[in-house]
């Protein structure tokens, strides 16, 4: 299944990762999904400040246009707020010490 289309069933779980969003199109998003019955999983990671930029001065991250990169992450820091999407679902995670099998485990025991 395509996550760029709705079929109006899915099998599976489907991860749809936001970097960033509009709350008014989420809201919108977030009522269609209930008015069709479908249960979603809003999820927030959320490390602290310091750890993401710790993490854009890995070496492989230095010379990139990512937004990983040092420079364009201090300015993403700066400027920006990360605040989760609202939802009687929603779950947030502090991952600044936790490996990527400690997230999904905790995702995990969220959604089922």
């Amino acid at each position: 299944m395509s996550q760029n289309g709705y079929s109006g069933m899915t099998l599976k779980l489907w991860p749809i990762l936001l970097d960033h969003y509009n709350a008014v199109e989420v809201n919108q998003y977030l009522e269609f999904f209930m008015e069709q019955g479908i249960t979603i999983f809003p999820i927030h990671l959320n490390p602290n400040k310091e750890a993401l930029y710790e993490r854009s001065m890995a070496c492989d991250r230095v010379n990139s246009h990512k937004i990983s990169n040092q420079e364009a992450m201090a300015k993403v820091l700066a400027e920006m707020k990360f605040s989760r999407i609202e939802h009687l679902n929603s779950l947030s995670i502090d991952n600044t010490e936790l490996s990527a099998c400690d997230v999904a485990k905790l995702i995990v025991a969220h959604v089922s």
